[in-house]
């Protein structure tokens, strides 16, 4: 399943960020590990995607110090990095793969992997990317919008989460105070 190779191959990049070394004794005991549904489709993304990304790892994280205003690589929390890193590696180098869907599921997984506030910062920084430096790549406006699209409703998603929970800890705060 393409989004579980996704998955292992962002854990790959993440190990990489750290030892500055390709493992591949962990590619294949991810590849093998009964938590993925791999198939073989699926291991040749895997390897496509982490040997591109190591061979383009100082040009993607230029992209990242680039796009994320007011904010430095150094400081950014590995796992935003290695996202970060997936993502715009798929949006510049991997044509079969819509921006949206590289988006959304990298979004997907830094819910499952990073900080609270990741997700919209990541988000962000990849509209950033998209918006302005990934558009000669892309082979419509239209996929451009959509992409800009899910960036817009993802902020808003958790912009209605964040409310919510305010309410509801302002309803329990009230609770508290009666008693």
């Amino acid at each position: 399943m393409r989004k579980d190779a996704r998955e292992v191959s962002f854990k790959l990049i993440f190990e990489y960020l750290f030892k500055n070394e390709k493992n591949m004794e962990l590619q294949i005991e991810l590849g093998k590990s009964p938590e993925f549904k791999i198939n073989e489709d699926d291991l040749l993304m895997i390897d496509s995607t982490y040997e591109g990304v190591t061979s383009k790892i100082e040009e993607l994280r230029n992209s990242i110090k680039k796009y994320a205003v007011g904010f430095t690589i150094e400081r950014m929390y590995k796992a935003d990095v290695a996202l970060l890193v997936l993502a715009m590696y798929e949006i510049k180098y991997c044509d079969d793969i819509p921006y949206a869907v590289s988006v959304n599921e990298v979004l997907d997984l830094s819910k499952k992997y990073s900080s609270e506030k990741s997700t919209s910062f990541i988000n962000g920084i990849l509209a950033n990317y998209i918006k302005n430096g990934a558009d000669a790549d892309c082979e419509t406006e239209a996929e451009v919008a959509v992409v800009e699209e899910t960036v817009v409703e993802e902020v808003a998603v958790e912009t209605v989460v964040e409310e919510a929970v305010a309410v509801e800890t302002e309803k329990e705060i009230e609770a508290v105070e009666e008693v």
